[in-house]
């Protein structure tokens, strides 16, 4: 009798397709996370990823599982989405009978609350990034703390998400006599640029050339905005999105802070709005369809202020 099929080779097909489908690199990640999530979910209850069971009662007792595992429905919602659709692979290519997913009703997309970092500790971050920069030593040491405040920034004041940031190029940072910006460029849309503060102009000028100086001491050369480094040379162009999520649970535990690049990327949400900067403006921004709904920024945009001045005087005193 044919041994059930392992997961983890199904999953490489399943991916291959998508990649030939010509889903993008973010989306293939995605699903991965997923399905690796629904791996180690077989493994633990039955010591094999194989495919022992693909009946109704097994994928109700993967979402009990997933109930326990995740606090966020969305994340719940999104991997019993990812098992409905690699499910209906395993269906075409005759792996299974049937698609037991699509016995139960798909749950309804929550929207969650924006819990964005407050004044006090968005401060306490740009402070500690700043005095970071100051008191480095020349060379690579200057370059990383000037790349670290350069991502702050980029989520806080430009609302990037990390997806994107993992991408940005050199040219995509464009500081002109009047202003600073930043392109974001999106696959389904054309390019667009979000306005920073004036006063980040001397630091984003700075950092450009310093990359520059730091690509050549360190013999590599490369497009990207962001780079990996250890603390003698840079290792790579570009930053991964656990990268950056690497670097933030550093200063975390240096601080005794809470934000996140999603956190600071809502403050950057209820800042612009703070700022009355109009609501057109800031859906682009932020890559979503002029249809989406600000309400639940604008209902909680009052408690959370962002001085301007104080920023303003962090990067003029640095």
């Amino acid at each position: 009798m044919q041994k059930e099929p392992f997961l983890s080779e199904l999953m490489g097909k399943f991916l291959s397709k998508l990649k030939d489908q010509g889903k993008t690199e973010n989306t293939i990640k995605n699903y991965k996370t997923d399905l690796h999530c629904y791996k180690g979910y077989l493994e633990s209850f039955q010591e094999s990823d194989r495919l022992q069971r693909t009946d109704l009662q097994h994928v109700i007792d993967y979402g009990s599982f997933l109930q326990v595992k995740y606090t966020s429905d969305n994340s719940r919602r999104r991997r019993v989405q990812t098992l409905r659709l690699f499910y209906d692979f395993l269906l075409v290519n005759g792996h299974v009978k049937e698609n037991p997913v699509r016995k139960i009703p798909a749950s309804p997309k929550f929207v969650d609350t924006p819990k964005p970092t407050n004044f006090g500790e968005t401060l306490s971050w740009w402070k500690y990034l700043a005095e970071e920069v100051k008191c480095a030593k020349d060379g690579l040491p200057t370059l990383i703390a000037q790349r670290n405040q350069i991502l702050f920034s980029l989520i806080f004041f430009g609302g990037i998400k990390v997806s994107q940031l993992s991408e940005l190029q050199v040219d995509d940072l464009i500081v002109d006599q009047d202003n600073s910006r930043v392109m974001v460029t999106h696959q389904k849309r054309d390019p667009y640029t979000v306005i920073l503060p004036t006063y980040l102009r001397c630091m984003i000028s700075e950092y450009k050339v310093n990359l520059t100086r730091g690509k050549v001491a360190s013999s590599i050369n490369f497009s990207e905005a962001l780079f990996n480094a250890n603390p003698h040379r840079i290792l790579s162009g570009g930053l991964s999105p656990r990268g950056i999520e690497i670097i933030f649970e550093d200063i975390r535990g240096k601080i005794n802070a809470e934000a996140t690049p999603k956190k600071l990327r809502e403050a950057a949400v209820c800042r612009w709005i703070n700022l009355s900067i109009p609501a057109q403006t800031i859906k682009e921004w932020m890559g979503v369809a002029p249809s989406y709904s600000l309400n639940r920024f604008t209902k909680i945009s009052d408690n959370f202020f962002y001085s301007e001045e104080a920023f303003e005087q962090m990067s003029i005193t640095q």
